[in-house]
Order: C-alpha cells, then structure tokens, then sequence
C-alpha cells in the first residue's frame, strides 16, 4: 500500500515512517497515557493559572462519575458550548470517559442554528458558562424542549489578574444567575462520584461535530474514538521535533472546531504538552503570552497570522522559544508565510483537511523542503488520490487538477442521520472531499478551491481563490472574496468584495487596473464592492452564502 495514488512514491521525511502501524484507542487513553508519563507537569496554563495532568485527570474523573452518577448512559449525548479553558477540557475527557458523545456547538451561531443542531443530535445536555448570553441560549434551548438539562460551569474558572491587560475588563460579557431551585440546572464544578469503566470501544462515536456551514446548511460528521486517537497519534509522529512533555502549544483555536479540538488539544495531550489556553483571539494578547509562556507551537489560519504582522508589538517580542507555526482552515498565501517568516524568524507550514477527516489530512514538515503554496504530504498512514470530478473512477495524473480523495484510519464514519449524504461522499471506500486540488511528482498537495465554488463565465472555469489571491496582491488590500455569476451580477461577470488595510486608499478601477496583468479577461471581477470587514466562521472561513444573498438582494453597486 502506498500514500499516494496516481503519482510516483512521495519524498517523505526521512525519519517518519508513513507504514507504521497505529494502534487503535479511545480518546480518553491519549489523557491516561499522558497522565501516567507526566503528571506532574503543566497540562493547562489559563489566566487563572496551571493545573498539571494529574489535576486535569481528576477533574474529568469527577464529571465522568458525577454524569453516571445523574444517569448518563453510553452513547448519550452532551453538548459542550464552551470557550477554551480547564472546564472545556475536563468537561471533554469527562463526558468520553463516562461513555457519552460530546456534541461541540458553537456559541457565535444564531439560535436557530444551535437549537437546529440540539435537536439533530439528539443531546439532551448542555455545558455552559455563567454567562448571561449562554444562559439565555440554554433557557431558550430548554423552552423549545431541545435539551433537557443544563451544567454551568463558572467563568471566573479563567480569569486571573492578567484580565484587563490581555484581553479587556469584561471579554466575555456580564455574567448570568442560574436561575434558584431550578433542578434543570447544575454547576459542573458540583459534580462528583467515582467514575466506573464503561468499555466503549474504539469504533464507537466520540464526537459529532457540524461542519462550518460556508456553503449550505451543516452536517454532523460522526467521529469515532479510533478516528480521534488516531489523528492526534499521526500528528504527534508527524512533527518529529515536538519534545514529549515539554512542548507549550497555544490553543486559541476554539475546541468547538475540529482544528483546534485535534490540531491543539488533542495533540497536545498526546504529547504531554502544556496547553496554553487562549478564549479568544486578541493579537496583542497572543503575542504577549507567547512571549511569557515561551510558546513553542502556535496553530492558527492565514488572517491570524496577517493580524499578528500589523501589530508593532510583534517586531519587539522575543518569540525565540516558537519551533514552528501551522497553518489551516484556508490557503495560506506564500506571500504571507514569507513576510512572517522574516517578522519573527519562524516558518508557517500549511496544512490541509476537512471536518470529515477529524480534520488534518497533510501537513507541511520541518523535514523535507518546503514548496511554495502546498498544503504539504499527508500523514502517517493516509493516502490520497486525485479523480475526475465527473468520472471519479477515473485517476489524475500527477500535476493535473481534480477532486482530492482520502482513505485512512481519521476518515469520519459518515454523516448524523444522513445516510444518503453518506453513500454520496464515498467510493469504494475513498471520501470524496468536495475539493480540487493537484499532487506532483514528489506527493506534495496543492489544494485550488472548492468544488462548489467553481464557476463558469462564459463557458469558461474560473477558480474564485485564484482570483482572491490576485487580489490579496495589492498592497491595500486585507481580505478579498469572490463568488460567481448570480442573479445580483449583471453581465455573466464574477463579483469581488474588498476589505482594504486600515491605511489603504483604492478605487473599483484603480483594482481593475491592478489586475489587468495578472489575471485573463473573464476572470478579472465586474463588480468590486468594498466592505469592513467579511463574514466568517468561528475559524476565520469566509461565509460565502451569505456574500451571495448579500449581492442578490442589493445588486452589484460598490459600496
């Protein structure tokens, strides 16, 4: 078996072995084994302080009993809607040791949209914090009957004296009063009971977890333990120059999505890694706790990092303890990864995968030489193949573009109560991602654009990411997002939204006139209209749908 198909074997790094077998676990196993290696060492620094692995055990040890002990049955679900913190993460080793399915909702979503999910999982548990606005989206989810019960843990769990100089007075807003002798409401910190084993197995559900929503309404990806542990286990062997036990990874990608609910915490405690705990993101904030913790990983997406290069703190930080960064959730322009390179001295490897995938399919290295614009090879034990979108039997050749395609141990057991959805994504036991991208001729990724995102301007395909990039080029642009020919777009023309830099002066033609040499005719934008900012995800994805709902309803007139 070979990682790659379609293409000759790939240069991979010398000292990973890509055939090594990986032995299924639980979730849960990553923390035991972490805690026997190094339990007295710092498992989470928050602004409240450090709570070594031993501590962290204990409390996810408590909510484990404590859920059995109000009847939590295997298989059950409990939803966690919490920012990063010591509470987000013994609460997620909490509710998989007591044999339940942890159901991560996002707390910046609509109502609509996290009672849509409730409802859809089938949770009947939600942790919160003592936040008026969750203890009001709690209230709300108890009264429509998409929950039945609520766990309150205290936000004053993760605020210390550093409070106002990281990251304001109030960030999280005014707290909420659980409301008195209501039984439908509990602290978590009240829980307790000796937890009992539950002998779930590795291919059980360990989490379920809904994708972003970028292009249509989201779905619940199944993923299991063995999914889980696996993931974390080929980034741990992935990253040949993490230090088991003394790494200082800084998690502020939120838990509630995949990459940083793999790609920081679970990774982290596969290798006894401090998790610094970050609830948000503040550029200034980061920077000075990276520099005071001596942080030696930081994951994040392309418009963090361009965030922390427009701050004037970063050429003052002494970042020399940072090994790497890594790069997801979308492209990162090489333009990007070299003007931080030369900022602090340390590479940005990008990486590449999909909720579906638990998420991290590929990943840059250290190791090998790095390329220009590739997502990187793909880990330890996953293979790849790139297929005729229209023809999917039919394999592409190196260099040439297609549907990317992935087979190996964290693909997802499929879609929540969708099993046509399911049979749709795979093939022959291959998971069609929906992307396009390319391999070449030493294995490496580069992924293009979504599949749904290719458009069609006069007979001709346009790649909308490679019109963004061009316009990105300019140097008063900050953000840039193209979508196709709509109803709102006269002329059959592509339509671009703009969010220039704080100091940038541009015009509709003064861009025109930028991309007359970089792009070809039909793909230069009709229509330019320049906005604040873009709508995103949690994980800084630009929501297109709602750019397309914007543009159908007012036309294409700049603004």
């Amino acid at each position: 078996m070979i990682p790659i198909v379609g293409v000759p074997a790939p240069v991979y790094p010398p000292t990973v072995d890509w055939a090594a077998p990986i032995s299924p676990g639980r979730v849960e196993d990553l923390l035991e084994a972490a805690c026997s290696r190094f339990a007295d060492h710092v498992a989470c620094w928050s602004e409240r302080g450090a709570v070594t692995y031993a501590d962290l055990a204990s409390k996810a040890d408590r909510i484990c009993g404590g859920l059995q002990g109000e009847g939590l049955q295997p298989g059950d679900r409990v939803g966690l809607m919490l920012p990063n913190s010591v509470a987000a993460v013994a609460a997620f080793f909490g509710v998989l040791k007591a044999g339940g399915v942890v159901v991560n909702f996002n707390p910046l979503l609509a109502i609509p949209e996290i009672t849509r999910q409730a409802r859809d999982s089938g949770a009947d548990t939600l942790v919160v914090l003592n936040l008026a606005a969750h203890l009001a989206v709690a209230e709300h989810l108890m009264e429509e009957g998409a929950i039945d019960r609520c766990l309150v843990a205290d936000v004053g769990e993760m605020l210390g004296g550093l409070r106002r100089l990281i990251f304001g007075w109030s960030p999280f807003g005014g707290r909420g009063k659980i409301p008195a002798n209501d039984p439908r409401y509990r602290r978590l910190e009240s829980l307790g009971g000796e937890p009992t084993t539950t002998g779930r197995d590795p291919g059980d559900i360990a989490v379920l977890q809904y994708t972003g929503g970028t292009t249509g309404l989201p779905k619940g990806v199944v993923l299991t333990h063995r999914a889980l542990h696996a993931n974390a286990v080929q980034l741990a062997r992935w990253f040949t120059q993490a230090e088991a036990g003394a790494d200082k990874i800084v998690a502020v990608l939120p838990f509630f999505h995949a990459f940083g609910m793999t790609g920081a915490m679970l990774f982290g405690v596969a290798l006894g890694a401090e998790l610094v705990l970050l609830p948000r993101f503040d550029a200034d904030g980061l920077i000075s706790v990276m520099e005071s913790r001596r942080a030696t990983m930081l994951l994040g997406v392309p418009a963090m990092f361009r965030a922390l290069l427009m701050r004037p703190k970063l050429a003052k930080a002494d970042l020399s303890s940072l090994k790497v960064c890594i790069s997801g959730g979308d492209p990162l322009d090489p333009a990007l990864a070299d003007a931080f390179r030369a900022a602090t001295g340390v590479r940005v490897l990008q990486g590449y995968g999909l909720t579906e995938c638990g998420p991290v399919v590929t990943c840059g290295s250290l190791d090998v030489p790095a390329k220009p614009a590739s997502a990187g090879l793909p880990l330890p034990g996953t293979r790849l193949r790139i297929v005729d979108p229209s023809a999917p039997e039919i394999v592409m050749a190196a260099g040439q573009v297609g549907e990317i395609c992935v087979a190996g141990p964290q693909v997802m057991a499929g879609y929540w109560n969708a099993p046509g959805e399911t049979a749709a994504v795979f093939r022959d036991g291959w998971l069609r991602t929906g992307d396009l991208g390319s391999l070449d001729d030493d294995g490496y990724l580069f992924v293009v654009d979504r599949l749904k995102d290719l458009v069609s301007v006069h007979g001709r395909h346009v790649f909308p990411r490679v019109v963004e990039d061009a316009i990105r080029a300019h140097p008063s642009v900050a953000d840039a997002a193209v979508i196709g020919p709509t109803a709102g777009a006269q002329e059959g023309r592509l339509a671009a939204f703009v969010v220039l830099r704080p100091d940038g002066r541009l015009t509709e033609q003064e861009l025109k006139q930028f991309l007359e040499g970089r792009l070809a005719a039909f793909e230069r934008p009709g229509h330019v209209r320049f906005m604040g900012a873009l709508p995103k995800t949690a994980l800084g994805k630009t929501i297109k749908a709602q750019l397309v709902a914007m543009l159908d309803e007012n036309g294409p007139a700049a603004s």
